[in-house]
């Protein structure tokens, strides 16, 4: 029986994503993250701002996908894809029918795009295992992140407590 600590694959993959965006060139342009009921927004833009990606400096955007949406995703990811930069699509699994439109964008900017564009994608999960609600295209060709709820009491005070930093911790007037 195999135990996997989720908040630590979690923890490594936004590491990866930290030290192969710093460095050197992925071959994924689009970056998936597949969460129920948690917004991986403030993460991003936190990864964003230490690598010098803020909507302050007109390299960073976040766009949050319902009706109407398209045309703004559309110009900021041929906008970034161009000069470099990121742009942050939410809630992508509201799009059914725009999606191919998308596929087809990041596709283009897999092959031309600049060094520096990434496109981050969040979306909830099928609801059953079979149904399958992005594109194929997009889920090959992104790196995928994705987080399940805990499945039981341990690993629920497991996540609540990785949320602590040791700094944090060590600060608590509680004794051990």
């Amino acid at each position: 029986n195999v135990q996997v600590d989720l908040d630590l694959v979690t923890n490594q993959s936004l590491g990866f994503l930290r030290d192969g965006l710093g460095g050197k060139r992925l071959s994924a342009t689009s970056h998936l993250v597949a969460v129920q009921g948690v917004d991986p927004g403030g993460e991003i833009e936190k990864l964003g701002k230490d690598l010098g990606f803020t909507a302050e400096n007109g390299r960073y955007k976040s766009i949050s996908m319902g009706q109407g949406q398209e045309k703004n995703a559309e110009k900021a990811l041929v906008d970034y894809a161009a000069q470099g930069g990121w742009v942050f699509l939410q809630n992508v699994h509201l799009m059914e029918s725009w999606l191919p439109k998308l596929e087809r964008q990041l596709e283009m900017a897999a092959e031309s795009g600049h060094d520096d564009f990434r496109c981050f994608l969040s979306a909830e999960p099928p609801p059953l295992p079979h149904i399958q609600s992005l594109p194929e295209g997009i889920l090959q060709a992104s790196i995928q992140v994705a987080n399940a709820p805990p499945c039981d009491l341990t690993a629920n005070f497991r996540s609540a407590y990785s949320l602590f930093s040791q700094g944090t911790l060590d600060t608590s007037t509680k004794p051990e």
